[in-house]
Formats: structure tokens, sequence, C-alpha cells
């Protein structure tokens, strides 16, 4: 269980103290009402990061020596309890001290991040923890920093891939969901070389998610839109235009298929929802034209944009 116990007055517990705590056998430690469970006495803790032996064990690179943090703060206020699986990872953090690597996989749900999602390394297809503070954006699946050479080791070269791209290959929706992930790895990866001028090296990484999993075997979706935004960014216009107008006849043909379906199935919760979907990205679309300078593209955007509103709003 996680309670603030008025007892202590200090907003938080240190890591080692915690663990302490909670195998502690000590009555003391114990939630009497609750049969003796084991309980956290504040939902806030502190992991005093041993500077020394993050670069002894080459957990961040030497680049990165002059990021590396004094504090890491696991906050896990709005939670009444701690299952055994968490339990575990912060008995790790806090005898590991850096001596081996410790990894959330891309899969893995935002609930069972502890909230350190701050901290994740991408590196491909797995978060690495490291005591470097990066971004927390989850609407876009962007979490901590990206380590640019080892990612794009790992995604170019090291990864084998078979048979994503065959067409005889049947992908189910789970895997068709995995395909998304692996899309927005390519993303990411193709995103963090933009930003340090490597535009040649995002293209060609854009390239390669694109000869993986084309749009004719998983569907076009967000993250696709942010790859063809990517492609602008890097300076490859027409291939960002091709994938652009791709992406829009994808969600311009799925609308009209929507709306001929009837008041009976529009109206109901899943598809509604995959109707309100489709405007945002067919905005996000137009958004992109506009910001590129695709004035015709734009201006064919917005037409089939007002015509699937009208048609909406009568629903």
């Amino acid at each position: 269980y996680l309670i603030d116990d008025p007892r202590i007055k200090r907003k938080f517990v240190g890591l080692e103290e915690a663990v302490s705590w909670i195998s502690s056998e000590n009555p003391a430690t114990k939630l009497r009402q609750a049969g003796d469970a084991s309980f956290l006495p504040k939902k806030v803790i502190k992991y005093k990061v041993d500077k020394e032996a993050v670069i002894r064990n080459n957990v961040v690179r030497p680049q990165d020596y002059d990021k590396i943090v004094d504090t890491i703060t696991i906050d896990l206020s709005g939670r009444n309890y701690l299952p055994k699986d968490e339990m575990m990872i912060l008995d790790m953090l806090a005898t590991n001290n850096w001596e081996r690597p410790i990894y959330w996989a891309i899969t893995v749900g935002r609930n069972k991040y502890l909230n350190l999602q701050e901290y994740f390394q991408v590196e491909g297809f797995a978060y690495r923890f490291v005591p470097i503070s990066g971004v927390d954006n989850p609407e876009r699946l962007a979490f901590g920093t990206v380590a640019t050479d080892i990612m794009y080791d790992n995604m170019m070269n090291k990864f084998k891939y078979g048979n994503m791209n065959d067409p005889k290959v049947y992908i189910d929706e789970n895997n068709s969901r995995m395909m998304t992930n692996i899309r927005n790895s390519f993303n990411r990866l193709a995103t963090g070389l933009i930003e340090e001028g490597k535009k040649d090296s995002a293209i060609a990484v854009i390239d390669r998610c694109f000869e993986l999993i084309p749009g004719s075997i998983v569907p076009y979706e967000y993250f696709t839109l942010e790859l063809a935004e990517n492609y602008y960014r890097a300076g490859a216009r027409e291939k960002g235009k091709q994938i652009l107008e791709e992406v829009f006849n994808t969600f311009d043909d799925e609308l009209a298929y929507f709306f001929t379906m009837g008041v009976r199935f529009t109206n109901s919760a899943a598809v509604n929802e995959e109707i309100q979907r489709n405007l945002f990205y067919m905005q996000r679309i137009e958004r992109t034209a506009r910001n590129f300078e695709e004035t015709e593209l734009q201006e064919k955007i917005e037409a089939s944009m007002r015509k699937h509103f009208e048609t909406y709003n009568l629903l």
C-alpha cells in the first residue's frame, strides 16, 4: 500500500530506505488493519544518482556526462498500491547501482513506467533507464532521449526484419499495432537525427521504414504523417509530398466509406470515434501542407474537409 504517513514530516523517502521499509519484518512497517500488509509511508521517492558508478559502467555516452542529474524523483502520487513487479523494479534500482542496464520494452504500458519515462533513452525497440532528463510527451509516444548513434546502428544494421512487407503474409490486428510501434521508432530516430543536423541519415531511416512497412501492408496512421513531415524537414520535399498525398487519400477514403454506412452505424461510439479521429488527422494534414507551402494540395484537402464536416454535422 502507498500512504502519506503524517508521522513522517518529510515529503519523501530515499529509495534504499523505501525498499528496506517494504521488505522489513518489523511490525511498525505493517498495516494492522490490512492484515499486516506492507506499506510505503510516502508516495514520493528520491533516488540519489551515483555519478561515478554511472560513468564507470558506461551507462551514458561521454558527450552526455554533463547531463547526468543528481537526483531522480519517483512520484507515485495518485496511486494507492504498488504491485510486486514494481516493487521488484524499485529493488533493482536500489541494489544494482548502475552495474547492469535496465530496459522497458516499447510495448509496455505507460502505467508500468513508475513515472520514470522522463529518464528513458530509446535505443530501438526498448527504453533504457538512464540518469538524463528528457521529454515526456505521451500523446506522441515520445519519452526521454534518443541515442541516435546506438539506435541507428540497431535499426539500420543489427536488427533483422522478416516478411513484414510481403503481401502474401497475413498481418493480424495485434501485429498491425506492433508495426505502428516500429514506425514510431523509425520516426523518433529520424527526428533525433534531424535535430542533430544529420538529414541524409534521417532520409535513409525514413526510406527504410517505408520499405519495411509500406501502406499497402499496414494502413497509414498518425506516425506516417509525422514521417512525411520529417521528410520535409530533412529536405526531401518530393518524398514528403508523395507520402502526405497518400496519407490524405487514405483518410479521405475512410471518411467517405464511414459516411456510406448509415446513421445506425455512424452514431455508434466506435465508428463515431473513428470518424472524429480521421477528421482530426485531416486537419493535421492540411496544416502540414500549409506549413510546407504545398498550396495546391492544401486547397484540395480543405475542400475535402469542408465536405466531410458538412456530412458529419448532418448525422
